[in-house]
């Protein structure tokens, strides 16, 4: 029974005439509202309704000259009145919010059972099976094993294309093999060890002695393409076939557009254009076509394009990039800046160009590690051949000089006799 300031002459409303709406009580049957919300609000309710008035009639100025302090209590009576109904307003509120986690509730509920029933059946209804399908010692390991469904042993073709059934999507979904160690109890053979090829990478999925093994070009491991790796789900072996001509044609093209440039560095060094462009007077003086200085111009505009990156953005325009090359190192290309300006010294240009063959080796290399851990060794027609620094000095290739001899010593003695 409520007390009477709660329930001025039963009307449900406490003396600041507060109180909550006719649907209250069947809220808290439907569950929307606990049994105590009601009575809570209630105390709630007079409190802020005793401190509202209270620190409304002190807060007010007394100069007003109204002759009396009734007006005064009154208006403090009225800002206790709105806060004591605040309380019930928020059970309409609470009312909302509950509604709305009971729905969330109810789904998280259907989704952890829909979660529970896949993890006990894998999906295909598996934790429906009879036991009299099964012979009981197979039955026995399923138990034992948590649900593993590649130990039983059906007595019915019925029960058995099931399990036939479970165990490939077991291992097209997760990559587990459909046979596990020791299935009849057969006592396990102890296996020899096996020696690995030199530098091979153990764990992982890896191999070892795999026919399509790989070595990295970057550390020398010898790894197992994900393509070929033990335990991956069937699924993904099926999609790296499916993309792996795609992605070859992506790799090859990048590299060859890579190794082109490396070639016109190569080339420009080794024919002395350092020296040819470089200096006061030949940076600036006129160069008639078809003289030596304005092909080593002609080459050394063609390397400042750095017409390799144009692959790489045609390529990343059709949703591509460098195959499965990191964003990132993609980003790093497109950013990356040398000075190969004619205005400087022979050996500045000479280590810029260097350093820009360097960077480029580097990519090369990354690219081809990267096909070569998912997909294995690149097929097709050999890739083009890197051009080789001449041998000699580094001086010598600044200068583009070439080592005196006997010869030239004496045909210079003659021009001045």
């Amino acid at each position: 029974m409520s007390e009477w300031y709660n329930d001025i002459l039963g009307t449900g409303t406490n003396i600041f005439g507060a109180g909550a709406n006719s649907n209250t009580d069947k809220l808290v049957e439907l569950g929307l509202l606990t049994p105590d919300a009601k009575s809570k609000a209630q105390s709630q309710s007079l409190m802020r309704g005793l401190l509202g008035a209270g620190i409304s009639y002190m807060a007010q100025p007394q100069d007003k000259g109204y002759g009396s302090a009734v007006p005064y209590i009154g208006k403090a009576l009225q800002s206790g009145m709105a806060q004591a109904q605040q309380p019930f307003d928020n059970l309409s509120k609470d009312t909302v919010q509950n509604l709305q986690l009971q729905k969330y509730q109810a789904e998280i509920g259907k989704l952890n059972a829909e979660a529970k029933a896949e993890l006990a059946g894998n999906g295909l209804g598996v934790s429906k099976l009879n036991p009299k399908d099964f012979t009981p010692l197979s039955w026995a390991k399923y138990v034992a094993t948590g649900g593993d469904t590649r130990v039983l042993d059906a007595v019915t073709l019925e029960a058995q294309a099931k399990i036939n059934e479970t165990n490939a999507k077991m291992k097209y979904e997760y990559g587990i093999d459909s046979q596990p160690q020791g299935v009849q109890g057969q006592p396990q053979q102890p296996q020899q060890p096996v020696q690995a090829e030199e530098g091979f990478r153990a764990g992982n999925g890896n191999i070892p002695n795999h026919p399509n093994n790989v070595t990295l070009g970057s550390n020398g491991d010898v790894l197992t393409p994900t393509m070929y790796k033990m335990g991956i789900p069937e699924k993904q072996r099926i999609h790296l076939r499916q993309e792996a001509p795609k992605v070859l044609g992506e790799h090859r093209a990048n590299i060859e557009s890579i190794r082109q440039q490396r070639n016109a560095i190569r080339d420009f060094i080794n024919k002395g254009g350092v020296n040819k462009v470089t200096g006061i007077v030949n940076s600036n003086i006129y160069a008639p076509a078809s003289t030596e200085l304005a092909d080593r111009r002609a080459d050394l505009y063609t390397i400042t394009q750095k017409e390799f990156l144009n692959n790489y953005r045609a390529v990343k325009a059709t949703g591509g990039g460098f195959g499965a090359l990191s964003e990132r190192e993609g980003e790093r290309l497109e950013k990356m800046g040398f000075n190969l300006s004619e205005q400087q010294s022979p050996e500045k240009l000479l280590d810029q160009l260097e350093k820009m063959d360097e960077a480029l080796g580097r990519t090369e290399e990354k690219l081809s590690d990267q096909y070569l851990m998912d997909y294995g060794a690149m097929q097709g027609a050999d890739m083009l051949e890197l051009t080789e620094f001449l041998d000699k000095p580094k001086s010598d290739r600044v200068l583009g000089q070439k080592k005196p001899t006997k010869q030239a010593d004496e045909d210079l003695l003659n021009k001045y006799r």
